[in-house]
């Protein structure tokens, strides 16, 4: 969602800079370094956005393990009532 949101936004900001800078600036050079500053807010805004997604991916995998180390443990694989019926598997016999 906000993906789509920051590259339409950077289209928008592209797309007016580049008809403003033809309308009102009439040196090539600095129409030129014009471009240039649009085309790298772009840049950034799309880096901005990489960071805010890794850093979800890192905050997600931290939770999973913290659910993961606080599980509770398994029950046991032989209970008292297996004991008491007599029940003998070849693990205990050796």
């Amino acid at each position: 969602m906000f993906g789509s949101v920051a590259s339409c936004t950077s289209i928008l900001v592209c797309g007016i800079g580049f008809f403003v800078g033809i309308s009102q600036i009439k040196e090539a050079g600095l129409y030129g370094m014009s471009i240039v500053l649009l085309l790298q807010v772009s840049d950034y805004i799309q880096w901005f956005l990489r960071q805010i997604i890794n850093t979800e991916s890192i905050m997600v995998s931290v939770e999973r393990g913290l659910a993961l180390a606080n599980l509770e443990p398994e029950a046991p694989l032989r209970t008292e009532y297996d004991k008491s019926i007599g029940f003998r598997d070849e693990i205990e016999k050796e």
